[in-house]
Parts: structure tokens; C-alpha cells; sequence
């Protein structure tokens, strides 16, 4: 570069010496530029080390101080930093590498270890790749599970907690550490886990059964069952995940949450005694005696069973000579013995509560049988014997019990008052007034005068002797009395530490500090006075108060409201706070009725009168709300909310002078910035106006107290897991404490209309409506339940006020272009359905609503461009795109030119075949069938191309050519068409099932062949004379299908008094009494037919379902096999086909439909079609494992068709079926009656 430059410059000096200094300086700064930029270039495409030889090479030859220079030594300097950073990138690089490598390595070597179960190893080796590869979370988890199994609890907490961190869905970490946060005594945490973990399950249960699914649907039959196995290990988790929170949400006394999760539990993992057992506490608790027994019964059925195996097993172990293995059995059955007496303990407690006295006894019995120290057992054995008056034998129970508990501990104080009581009730017994009097509940005493009036103080019957802090105790009456309430709280709180057992401190101290807003700290006040004392009156009174103030303990409340109120009923507070507690539950009616009574005790108790005021009010009850709100300004005319809502009241019953009058005497007295003082000068402002125009008087909305939002959301939950019952009480239980609240009714009205129940959701909808008018959902629903109904106008009513709320909404006007198509204004159809796609260019029924208007119209052309849209936007194998497809050959066919050939040519063909099959021209013309001018007025003509009238043709010559064209006789030269069999008729249409099959440009698509244009023919059933009860049976029918089941009752019931022996109303009568579970109904009708009808085979099989159903064996195989001949329900007047075609389309909208496939599987039942039945109840069971009754109607069908055919296969297959439903720890009902009928056959 420098030579070039001197070379350069000599030239310059010897061409132009004048100009020499001026060039010179120019060449240099030119290449000083090129150079440096040739640097920036280089290091920014990261070449180091050549951008700092470049940069070494201007810095040489630029003078010092020059840009070029320091821009240079800046970018030397630059570039060394980035050549270390790569170095270290790299060298960073390669070590994570490496790490990841001796961490994988790790991994594989500890996974080995933990299959050898050489746990504590494989922690080792698992916890080094985590610290190697902290960002897996897999190799975390299986460092704390290594860790679990060597019992290093902590470390394998922390391990998982990382792993969750990393990955918070992952199901095996969740597991693991909600047990290990319930062993470690964090129960808050393993709450959460376990609440976390059952969401995580149940999602991934709903993608494993789209899997499942789909897999199916493609044949994958391996990958299928892989997926089931896979289900039923999450469903096991699942299982045991719900145990778990169950456990500990019973654990901290929630049992609504307990009982919710152990009835999941019992439903995934019946054969768990202890989810049984868990669920019946929980119902216990919640005073769900009925329920509670059945849950302990059931598990004290499944303990009982295990126990007598293992005294049998210990038997057979110690006669074997391997004794230790019999002292383990041994220690376990004794273990088992205690678990058993805990729960016929309870039992016993839940059958006492029932009034089952000697149920009772009897499980106590069981349990001392069992456990014969069982203390609290045979206490309660007392009071049950006293109960019944056996009072001799309940004093030597309770002595007994005395001698068996610790001396002065608090079980023998117990025993001993309870002797003094049977020993007093023995002696007054000759008195019957004393002896009454001694057994009623005891009152609680007061102590002295100063004692007696203190807020929250009642006492406990001569247990504790208050005489020692008398002194202190009037002091702190003296500080409650002036409202001192902190000195008086600190003084208390130095009483309890001093005298911790003495009920009143705790219940004092629980009052001061509900005076002082401190409803948190007053609440353990309360519970430590009446653990202290259950017969505290003012202390389980303050406490139902202060739960009252928390919605998910109302419940609770209002137990103790009325335990206080079972202690002194004549307490006027006591009867108010039970008040405000159903108040606060909604219960108003009830709330008013408690408020009375404690106005009656406490005529001038004005807290009462104000909210006996505000319960009138919600129960829309104004004229009683405004004398409350007056009686309360009669002795408190200062009552701001009185006022305000003596106020609303007068509005309620349009007194609008007297309200604004009230309303203006308010606002003098409350401070306008105020809340209360901001409300009334608007609600004054706006009634003053609203009066002054004449307008409607506003009139603020006050919802009902009760929880409504729960009961909606607990109504939702059922909803989505199919528990429409349940939901169905919630919506109800809504609509009863709110009926003023629009939600309750309107999607109580969807559920039904999800489950096909029309009027019931209309019944609701309208309901709704009469809350809300302007709701858009609302008005659409009732819009299409109308036009589902058959009422158009009433559907065009409700969807155009719909389409006025939300004009830019596309559904309303598709449905009014549907009603107009329906009334056959096709003109307005289209134009409804124009304005749908303008809306919602994707919205594909409209689509095809326009192209059936302008077919209607002979708008061909328009109407096939429309169709080929929606066939090329429609989802691929959905039905709107088969429709579209169709249609699309219709309109092609209808464009045809007329040189094809038609349906005449057809009929031509036809007639040649029967001429061929007469053997000639000899016999007289054919004359055409009504069947053939039908044929030819539906389709017109260009129906037929010249290629199918040739390979028609090509097939009747081999017709009667054909040696052996049914496995019976070979075809009879002479046949006529007059004298061809039934078997030789379906030989001719199989030959002819091509027909139209080879591609041409007027090929039919593939699912119309199989339709009405096939040749293909079915057997229709045999006519009978016409019914003058027909009509009334077809009516019926109709108002079935709509889902008017009651209306198509009586409309059957019509038909059958008008014509008592009609075969159709008879048995589709008895259907409709099936499925609703009138069996009674069923059995009287299906009887009639029998004896009406004899050879009727339908009527039979019903009947001998029937009989099957009701444990009647020998009776149903009687009726069974009475059955003579095919059975042909009649298509047009029986409900088993129509309901056949119902439940089929239910299935092509959703095809794992179990419920679908169930109904289905009986409709085919009861039409004897029974392998169809089969498979639909195999279907049911593929789709649910859990719905084991399909599995037994599976068993009894085949056992139907080994009736019939007498196919050995049939019969072992309902052997193998039937011997898996009758073992296990709770056998199916009906299984082993039904396997030991089998066997006699």
C-alpha cells in the first residue's frame, strides 16, 4: 500500500509540483478512511484478530493524535474485549456441555440404581446431575423421589419443590410432595398440592380421552390400549389425590370440602374402606345422619371382610409352622379390630342422631365386642341405655366406665356427674313430674347478682367455683359498663392465664372484643368457651354471630344459634341472632318468624325491629317493612337507616310525596360528604325528578343476603361434570332465596334445554325474562325455542327484538331467513340470510340457508356458487359439507342439458329385466308401478347416464346364468316375476348394488348411493288394517320427539281408552313408562299386549326384559321364549325407530356421547335388534370404564342371544363378563344370580 502511495506521489510531484502538498494530504485521509473502515467491518463481523492487525497499521502510519488513530486504539481495545468474551463464551460452553453430559450419564446411572432399589445410591448420583443441570426438572424430581425412598424427607421437599418451580404441572411431583407436606405437618401446603395435583389430573384425563378417541376412530388399536392403561394409572391418582385432600380438609374441619372430595374417592376407588369411612365423619359433621350411616356402613362391611381374611390367613400361616408371618396377621387383625370399633362407634353416634336407638346399641355392642376397653363406647352405651329408660343397667354401664378411667382426670368427672343423674332419675322415677323435670336439660345457673348481668357470662353448673375471682370479676363488669374496653380485655387476658378452664373469662373476654370490631380475635374466644363448657348459652350465641358475619361458615351459625337457643329459649338476643343468621343464609321467610319472636320477649329490642324491617322488604312484603321502619323512629327517631329505608319502602308502594318528604328530613341530618349522606341526596334527586315528570320512581336494587354467587358456582360445577340432578336443586335453591336474581333462571332454563327438556327451559326463560327483558342470550334462546316448538310468530317475535339488542350479531337473522324459508318466503329468506353473511362472512348454515332459498327461487347458478363456497370452507367429513356436496349435484343435475338420458330410460331398463325374468313378450304389458311415477315426479330427468344403462344391461344378461346365486338352491330356469322368492329377490339387488358406481359427470356422491338412490331395498313391516286410535298415536309420537313427554303420555293413554287392545299404543306406552322408571306402569301394559297380542314377539321380549330387570329369571326366559319370528317394528307408529333415528343423530354431533350410546343400546334392546344392542352397550363402556352396569347388560344380552341361537361363544363370553362383575370387594348387584342361571341352562 506505501509503495503504491510514494509511486503515486513521485508521479505528482514530477506532473504537477505546484499542486503537490494539497494532493498528498488528500491521498493520505483517503486511505487512512478506507482502512479504518475495512477495521469497523472486520470487527463487527466478530474477526478479531485481523481488525486489530489492520488497526496496528493505522495507528503506525497515522500521526499522533489523529481521529483515524484513536478511533483505531478504540476499536484494538474493543476488539481484544470480544475476542476474550468468545473465549469465555466457549470455553462456558463447553463446560455446560460437559455438565449436561455427566448429568445425563448421572441420570441414567441413578434411574438404574433406583429400578435395583438401591435408593440411597441412586439419591446420591441423581442429586449431583441436578446440581450439574439445575434447569431440568425431571432430573429434581428423581433426586427427590431417590431422596423419599431413603426417607431424607426434607431433601426430597426441597428436590420437588425445584421441580415444580421448573415444571408447576408435573403430576408425579405433585403427588409426591402433597403426601410429603401432609407428613411434615404442612397442611396448608398439602392442600394446595393436592388441590393443584386433582386439577392437573383431570385435565390430563380429558386429553387422554380425545386421544383414546381418535386413536380408536383410526384403528390404532395398540396406541388405544396404551392409552386406557395409561387412564386408569392417572385415575388411580386421581383417586388417591382426592383422598388425600380429603383427609386433610377434614383434618382442619371443613367437611363440606371433605365430603366433596371423598365422594369423588369412593367413585374412582370404591374397594378404599378408608374413603367409606372418611366420607361418613365428614356427613356426620355435617349432620347428614341418613347418608353418614350408609358411607360407615359400607366401610365397616369392607373391615369386617378383611378381617375374617386375615384370622383366616393367620390360621393357615400358624398351622403352616411360619409363625412370624402368623404374629403379623395377628398384629394386623388387632390393629383392624380398633378401626373397626372407631367406626361402629360412629355409626352407633349416627344412628342415635336418626332416633335409632337400638341400631345404636347394637353397633356399640359390635364395637365392645371388638375393642372391650373402648371407654367412649361404652359411655355412649349409657346414655342409649338411659334413653330407653333401662336406667339400672345404664348406671352399672356408667360405673363400669368410672373404673376404667384415670383417676381425676376429665373422663371420670364425666362419669361421676352422669351417675349423680341416673342415680337422681331412679329415685324420683315414682314421680313422674319430677322425673320429667330431672330429665330435661339442665338451665345454666347464675352465680351472683354482679355475675349474672355481665354480657356473654353464663355459667357452668357447679363445676367451677368463681368465688376466687369475684373481686376481679366485678372490676372488669365496671370497665365493660363505662365501654373501657381495653383495660377491661387486658385485664381478662391476665385472668385466663391465671384460671385457663373457667369458661366465662374466655366468653367476657370474646364480648369486649367483639364491642372493639375485633370479630377475628373474638371467634377463638368463643370456641375455647364452649369447648369448655357445650352448654354455654352466651357464648354459643356470640359465636353463632361472629361466624354469621363469615358466608362459608353460616352453617356453622346457625348450629350454634340454635344450640344456644336449646339452653334458654326465652332469651329475646338468642331468637334474634338465629335470626340474622338465616337472614344471612337467605332463609327470610324463616328469619322474619325469629325476629317476632324476639320482639315478642323484647317488645322495645329495636335492632330486631330494624332488620324484622329489612327481612320484610326482601320478601317484597312493603307494608310490613314500613311499620317496622316506623316502630323503629317511634323510639329512635335518629335512626338514619330506618329512615332511609322507611324511604324505600314508601317508593315500593308508590307513596313518592311521602318517600321525598322523609328523604329531605334526612338530609338535614347527615353530613352530605358523608357515604350515607352522598346516597340519599341522590336517591332524594332522582325521585324528585322521576315524581315531577310523571316517570317510573327509581327504586335502588337490594339484593337478597343470601350466597348466591356459591350456590351458582357449586350448580356450574355439577353442571359440568353431568350431575344435572344436583344442578337442577342448586338453580332451584337460587330461585328461592333470590327471586329477584336473573342468572338462576336463565341457566336453569339452559340446562334443561341442554337435555332436550323444551318446555321446562321455555317455562324458566320466561321467568328470566320478566327480571331482565334486554338480556340478547335471553331473547335469542326463547326465539329458537319457539321455532323449535313449531310457533313461528312467537319465534319472529323474540328473535327480531334479539337482533334489535345486538344489531351486529349474525344468529337472529339467520333464524328469522330460516322461519321465512319454513313459510316458504323465499325472497325474505334470502335476504335474512345476505344480511347473516354480511355479518359473518364464515357463518356456514347461513351459506347453505341461501342456497336453499335460491333454489327455491331457480336462482341456479348463484345457488351453486354459494354451496361450492361453503363446500371448500366447511371442515373436512362434517356434515354441512356433505350437505353442500350433495346440493351441488342436485343444482348440477337440475343445469344438465336435456340430451341425457333420464328416468325414463331407467324404467325402460326395468322393464326389460322383467320381461327377461317372464321368459318373453308373450304375457301382457307391464304396468308401471306407483313407486316408478314417484320416482320419476322426484327426480325428473338426466338422472341416468348412457354409461349406466349399459352396465345395467351387461348385468341382466347374466341374470339366471348364475349356477348357485344363494346358498340354498341354484336359480329356477322358469322364474316369473310373480314367483321369485325373497331370497332370490335380495340376490338380483346385490347383483345390482354397482349400479351407478363407475365415474361419469353425473355420478352420484357416495352417501346418496347407499340413499334413495340405490337399488338397494329394505323389508318393510306387514301392514295392518288402519286404527281409528292411529292419529291420536302419530299426534303422540310428535309431542315425544319434541320432548313434551308428559302431554305424549296422556295422548297415549287417549289412544288406549279408544282402542284398548291398538299393539303400538300399548307398547309405546310401556316404552315411555321404561325409561322413566315406572316399572309398576310397564309391567301392567306389557302384560296387556301379551294377552291381546300372543304372537307378538316385541311384546314378549319387553315383558321378559322386564321380568329380567325385577329379579324374575325363570319368568322372563318363559316370555322369551315365547318369542315367534323376526320383529318388524312398525316404522311409522312405533317410538323405538323414531327413537333410533334421535339418538343416531345425537351420536353424528357428538359420537362419545355414553349416554347416546346407552339410550340407543335399550331402544335396540326392547326392538330385539340385539347385536346392535351389544355393541352400543360395549361402546358405553369403552368411553367409561366406570359404568359397570353396561358391562352386566352386556352379559345379558349375550345371555338373550345364546337363547336364541344356541351359540356356545355367546354363552362364554357372558361367563367371563359375569365372573369379572361378581368378584371383587363390592360385587355387582344381580351378577351372580344371573351367572348361576347360566349355569342351569
Amino acid at each position: 500500500m506505501l509503495k503504491r502511495i510514494l509511486k503515486a506521489t513521485i508521479l505528482l510531484i514530477m506532473l504537477f509540483p505546484a499542486t503537490l502538498p494539497a494532493t498528498m494530504d488528500f491521498i493520505f485521509e483517503e486511505s487512512l478512511s478506507q482502512s479504518l473502515a475495512r477495521m469497523e467491518t472486520l470487527y463487527s463481523s466478530g474477526k478479531w484478530d485481523e481488525a486489530m492487525h489492520v488497526g496496528r497499521g493505522i495507528i503506525k502510519d497515522a500521526p499522533r493524535e489523529h481521529p483515524a488513530a484513536r478511533r483505531a486504539q478504540d476499536l484494538i481495545i474493543l476488539s481484544l474485549d470480544g475476542r476474550n468474551n468468545e473465549l469465555l463464551a466457549n470455553e462456558k460452553r463447553e463446560k455446560q456441555k460437559k455438565n449436561l453430559d455427566s448429568a445425563q450419564q448421572l441420570i441414567s446411572e441413578g434411574s438404574k440404581l433406583l429400578a435395583d432399589k438401591n435408593y440411597s445410591g441412586a439419591a446420591q448420583k441423581l442429586g449431583r446431575a441436578a446440581q450439574l443441570n439445575g434447569g431440568d426438572a425431571q432430573a429434581h424430581f428423581l433426586y427427590g423421589y431417590a431422596s423419599l425412598k431413603s426417607d431424607k424427607k426434607r431433601e426430597a421437599y426441597s428436590a420437588l419443590q425445584k421441580c415444580l418451580t421448573l415444571n408447576p404441572s408435573h403430576e408425579r411431583a405433585l403427588f409426591h410432595i402433597a403426601g410429603l407436606s401432609y407428613e411434615l405437618n404442612q397442611g396448608k401446603e398439602a392442600e394446595e398440592y393436592s388441590a393443584k395435583l386433582i386439577d392437573t389430573i383431570e385435565k390430563k384425563l380429558e386429553e387422554l380421552k380425545d386421544v383414546f378417541i381418535a386413536q380408536r376412530s383410526e384403528g390404532l388399536n395398540d396406541k388405544a390400549m396404551a392409552t386406557a392403561r395409561r387412564t386408569a394409572a392417572l385415575r388411580n391418582n386421581l383417586a388417591q389425590a382426592y383422598h388425600m385432600h380429603g383427609v386433610l380438609t377434614h383434618k382442619r374441619k371443613d367437611y363440606r370440602s371433605a365430603a366433596k372430595s371423598f365422594e369423588n374417592a369412593t367413585k374412582l376407588n370404591p374397594a378404599l374402606a378408608e374413603n367409606w369411612f372418611y366420607l361418613g365423619s365428614s356427613f356426620l359433621h355435617l349432620k347428614v345422619f341418613h347418608q353418614a350411616t350408609l358411607a360407615l356402613e359400607q366401610a365397616v362391611l369392607m373391615k369386617e371382610t378383611r378381617l375374617r381374611d386375615l384370622a383366616t390367613n393367620a390360621g393357615k400361616l400358624l398351622d403352616a409352622g411360619k409363625s412370624d408371618e402368623a404374629v403379623a396377621a395377628e398384629l394386623e387383625t388387632r390393629k383392624l379390630k380398633e378401626e373397626i370399633a372407631r367406626m361402629l362407634y360412629l355409626l352407633a353416634l349416627a344412628n342415635g342422631k336418626k332416633k335409632e336407638t337400638n341400631e345404636a346399641i347394637s353397633n356399640i355392642d359390635r364395637a365392645l365386642e371388638l375393642k372391650p376397653d373402648f371407654i367412649e363406647g361404652r359411655y355412649t352405651r349409657a346414655v342409649l341405655l338411659a334413653e330407653k329408660n333401662h336406667l339400672e343397667e345404664a348406671l352399672e354401664q356408667m360405673r363400669r366406665v368410672l373404673k376404667d378411667s384415670p383417676p381425676k382426670s376429665a373422663q371420670a368427672k364425666k362419669a361421676i356427674n352422669t351417675i349423680t343423674l341416673f342415680m337422681d332419675l331412679i329415685a324420683r322415677r315414682d314421680n313422674p313430674q319430677e322425673f320429667e323435670a330431672a330429665r330435661a336439660p339442665a338451665k345454666a345457673v347464675e352465680v351472683d347478682q354482679y355475675v349474672k348481668d355481665m354480657p356473654g357470662l353464663g355459667g357452668k353448673k357447679s363445676e367451677v367455683n368463681l368465688e376466687q375471682v369475684f373481686e376481679r370479676m366485678r372490676e372488669v363488669k365496671r370497665l365493660v359498663n363505662v365501654r373501657n374496653y381495653a383495660e377491661a380485655v387486658r385485664r381478662l387476658l391476665y385472668l385466663r392465664t391465671q384460671y385457663p378452664d373457667i369458661a366465662d373469662i374466655h366468653a367476657i373476654l370474646g364480648h369486649c372484643y367483639m364491642e372493639m370490631g375485633r370479630i377475628n380475635d373474638a371467634e377463638p374466644c368463643f370456641e375455647q368457651a364452649v369447648s369448655l363448657n357445650p352448654r354455654h348459652s352466651e357464648a354459643l350465641n356470640n359465636l353463632a354471630y361472629v361466624l354469621a358475619t363469615k358466608v362459608e361458615k353460616l352453617d356453622k351459625a346457625l348450629e350454634y344459634a340454635n344450640r344456644a337457643l336449646a339452653e334458654d329459649s326465652l332469651r329475646a338476643e338468642f331468637h334474634h341472632t338465629r335470626g340474622w343468621v338465616l337472614f344471612k343464609t337467605g332463609e327470610v321467610a324463616q328469619s322474619i318468624l325469629a325476629f317476632s319472636k324476639a320482639l315478642e320477649l323484647k317488645p322495645d329490642y329495636i335492632l330486631a325491629r330494624y332488620n324484622l324491617g329489612l327481612a320484610n322488604y326482601i320478601a317484597q312484603n312493603f307494608p310490613a317493612a314500613l311499620d317496622a321502619f316506623n316502630s323503629v323512629l317511634a323510639v329512635d327517631p335518629a335512626h338514619h337507616k330506618a329512615m332511609l329505608f322507611k324511604a324505600i319502602s314508601l317508593t315500593r308502594i308508590s307513596q313518592a310525596e311521602e318517600a321525598i318528604s322523609t328523604l329531605e328530613a334526612l338530609r338535614g341530618k347527615l353530613d352530605g360528604k358523608s357515604v350515607l349522606g352522598r346516597v340519599v341526596t341522590d336517591l332524594h334527586a332522582r325521585l324528585k325528578l322521576a315524581h315531577e315528570r310523571n316517570d317510573v320512581l327509581p327504586v335502588p336494587q337490594i339484593k337478597s343476603p343470601a350466597p348466591i354467587e356459591r350456590l351458582m358456582a357449586e350448580a356450574a360445577e355439577f353442571r359440568a361434570k353431568g350431575l344435572v340432578t344436583r344442578a337442577k336443586e342448586k338453580y332451584l335453591e337460587c330461585q328461592r332465596l333470590a327471586p329477584e336474581r336473573f342468572e338462576p333462571h336463565f341457566e336453569l332454563g339452559e340446562m334443561y334445554a341442554a337435555s332436550g327438556l323444551n318446555v321446562p327451559a321455555l317455562s324458566s326463560w320466561e321467568r328470566a325474562e320478566k327480571l331482565n327483558p334486554d338480556h340478547f342470550e335471553l331473547q335469542l334462546n326463547i326465539g329458537k325455542m319457539h321455532h323449535k316448538l313449531g310457533r313461528p310468530a312467537r319465534a319472529r317475535e323474540y328473535l327480531s327484538r334479539a337482533q334489535a339488542l345486538r344489531e351486529k350479531d349474525a344468529e337472529p337473522r339467520y333464524y328469522l331467513g330460516l322461519i321465512a324459508y319454513e313459510e316458504q318466503k323465499f325472497e325474505s329468506a334470502e335476504s335474512h340470510a345476505l344480511a347473516a353473511l354480511r355479518l359473518k362472512p364464515d357463518y356456514y348454515k347461513s351459506m347453505a340457508l341461501l342456497g336453499m332459498a335460491r333454489i327455491r327461487l331457480n336462482r341456479l347458478r348463484p345457488a351453486r356458487d354459494i354451496y361450492e363456497t361453503l363446500y371448500a370452507k366447511a371442515p373436512a367429513d362434517s356434515s354441512i359439507r356433505r350437505h353442500a356436496r350433495k346440493k351441488i349435484w342436485e343444482i348440477t343435475r337440475m343445469m344438465a342439458p336435456a340430451q341425457f338420458p333420464s328416468v325414463e330410460d331407467a324404467l325402460e331398463v326395468k322393464e326389460q329385466m322383467v320381461k327377461k325374468a317372464r321368459g318373453g313378450d308373450e304375457k301382457p304389458e307391464l304396468k308401471p308401478l306407483e313407486a316408478d311415477a314417484a320416482a320419476l315426479a322426484e327426480y325428473g330427468k338426466s338422472t341416468m347416464t348412457v354409461d349406466d344403462k349399459a352396465w345395467v344391461l351387461s348385468q341382466l344378461e347374466k341374470f339366471g346364468k348364475i349356477s348357485t346365486p344363494t346358498p340354498v338352491a341354484p336359480l329356477r330356469r322358469e322364474v316369473t316375476a310373480e314367483t321369485m322368492t325373497s331370497r332370490e329377490k335380495q340376490w338380483m339387488v346385490r347383483r345390482l348394488q354397482g349400479f351407478g358406481s363407475h365415474s361419469n359427470k353425473y355420478s352420484l356422491p357416495p352417501e346418496m348411493k347407499a340413499q334413495k338412490y340405490s337399488l338397494k331395498t329394505t323389508e318393510k313391516a306387514p301392514s295392518r288394517p288402519a286404527d281409528k286410535a292411529d292419529d291420536l298415536i302419530r299426534s303422540a309420537l310428535t309431542l315425544a320427539e319434541k320432548g313434551f313427554i308428559t302431554e305424549a303420555v296422556e295422548e297415549f293413554e287417549k289412544a288406549r281408552s279408544m282402542s284398548p287392545e291398538n299393539l303400538e299404543a300399548l307398547l309405546n306406552l310401556g316404552f315411555i313408562h321404561t325409561i322413566q322408571g315406572n316399572f309398576k306402569s310397564a309391567f301392567d301394559i306389557y302384560a296387556q299386549a301379551t294377552l291381546h297380542h300372543p304372537r307378538e314377539p316385541l311384546a314378549h321380549l319387553a315383558l321378559g326384559n322386564l321380568y329380567w330387570l325385577g329379579g324374575q329369571a325363570e319368568k322372563a326366559v318363559e316370555q322369551w321364549k315365547l318369542i315367534k319370528g323376526r320383529f318388524k317394528p312398525d316404522s311409522e307408529l312405533n317410538i323405538l325407530t323414531r327413537s333410533e333415528v334421535i339418538w343416531q343423530r345425537m351420536l353424528e354431533i357428538d359420537p362419545v356421547d355414553p349416554d347416546a350410546h346407552s339410550n340407543l343400546g335399550l331402544v335396540y334392546l326392547f326392538s330385539g335388534e340385539l347385536n346392535k344392542a351389544l355393541a352400543e352397550f360395549q361402546a358405553v363402556t369403552q368411553i367409561d370404564a366406570s359404568r359397570r352396569e353396561h358391562e352386566f347388560y352386556q352379559a345379558q344380552v349375550l345371555v338373550l342371544l345364546y337363547l336364541n341361537r344356541s351359540n356356545r361363544s355367546h354363552r362364554s363370553e357372558a361367563d367371563k363378563i359375569l365372573a369379572g362383575l361378581s368378584e371383587g370387594a363390592e360385587p355387582f348387584p344381580h351378577a351372580e344370580r344371573l351367572k348361576n342361571f347360566v349355569k342351569t341352562l
